[in-house]
């Protein structure tokens, strides 16, 4: 018990405990009681991580005085241990989180990989003898349709048309596109396609770590 007795009362508060607890301690240490075996302090001491409190865990087991575990809290440092445990926890949080986006983005980009062979497929089938095959159901049935595929097209092309234009650069990050494609008309006609920065801390934000 001569290792806690230079803490001081106020020193007890610093380290986390709340001043009846320091009181408790401090009667416990002057009147010269026993400690803990390291052995259960551990056992204790995992169940003080998951965030049971000292008072939880006499609860539960009311053989032990809550001075002793308060004793085992100071003295084998669980509150050091409950931080560590946390942060090892909201890093594996973080990871599993990037694992699970970069698992969807996969699974998504599979999905509409399947769905443009599927229809390529039937769309090319159809133009190919329009008078025998069926039109596959992705084709538009309507003007109103029709006009939201063209804007779609317009704004996979040229995305900068559709987009409005800010000064909250929140605003901007919602509307910069993955990909920017800028179609020349002029003679020597070209498209450009350029990544943005988006993309690239995107795929930099998914991409497994070595």
């Amino acid at each position: 018990m001569t290792e806690l007795s230079k803490y001081s009362l106020e020193s007890l508060k610093e380290g986390g405990l709340t001043p009846e607890e320091a009181l408790i301690l401090s009667k416990w240490v002057d009147d010269g009681k026993v400690g803990v075996t390291k052995l259960k302090a551990e056992s204790f001491g995992k169940l003080y991580a998951l965030g049971y409190s000292c008072q939880d865990i006499h609860h539960n087991f009311p053989e032990y005085p809550l001075s002793l575990l308060l004793y085992a809290r100071v003295m084998y440092k669980w509150d050091e241990e409950r931080s560590s445990y946390r942060r090892s926890i909201q890093e594996n949080i973080a990871e599993a989180a990037i694992n699970a986006r970069a698992e969807s983005i996969k699974f998504l980009t599979e999905i509409a990989g399947a769905t443009h062979e599927k229809w390529r497929k039937e769309i090319m089938e159809y133009v190919a003898n329009p008078s025998k095959e069926k039109a596959p159901d992705c084709l538009p049935n309507s003007l109103t349709q029709y006009g939201n595929l063209m804007k779609l097209l317009q704004e996979i092309v040229n995305p900068s048309s559709t987009s409005k234009k800010t000064g909250s650069e929140s605003d901007m990050s919602k509307t910069t596109p993955l990909v920017s494609i800028q179609v020349n008309n002029k003679e020597g006609a070209s498209v450009n396609i350029t990544q943005s920065d988006v993309k690239d801390a995107l795929i930099k934000d998914v991409t497994p770590k070595p």
